[in-house]
């Protein structure tokens, strides 16, 4: 599979250009996300910037998401009508600048195998919520 080091907005990703898949990791979820959201879903949150959603959305991505050593996915239009939808948006200062997250509950991801999605053709995951 071909993989590509990408820079969006300063933070390096890896393209999986063949499978249409963009692999970010992330530190830590937002613990009290469902709370500061009003989630009906009871779920930490996956905060990712927005300029990198709206750019995997464009593409018609799926994005990797890799927390704790546990492979998720989820197809990027999906977080980025969520986060629009329902204002689960994370204004962090940095400097003199603002860095926008979309939070996304980890309970609406699907879980993954990291073979599994070096392996197989790319599926499209279109989850219901109840918000």
């Amino acid at each position: 599979m071909q993989r590509k080091i990408i820079n969006i907005d300063g933070q390096e990703l890896e393209y999986w250009y063949e499978k249409k898949m963009l692999k970010i990791n992330i530190g830590s979820p937002f613990n009290s996300a469902a709370k500061r959201y009003g989630w009906n879903v009871k779920s930490k949150g996956i905060g990712i910037a927005n300029k990198i959603v709206k750019q995997a959305s464009k593409r018609d991505l799926t994005l990797i998401i890799e927390l704790d050593n546990i492979i998720y996915s989820i197809e990027a239009w999906i977080v980025e009508s969520f986060c629009e939808k329902t204002n689960s948006i994370y204004h962090k200062q940095i400097g003199f600048g603002e860095l926008l997250l979309y939070v996304y509950p980890l309970k609406l991801m699907k879980e993954e195998s990291m073979n599994d999605l070096e392996s197989n053709e790319k599926q499209s995951l279109i989850k219901e919520y109840n918000i």
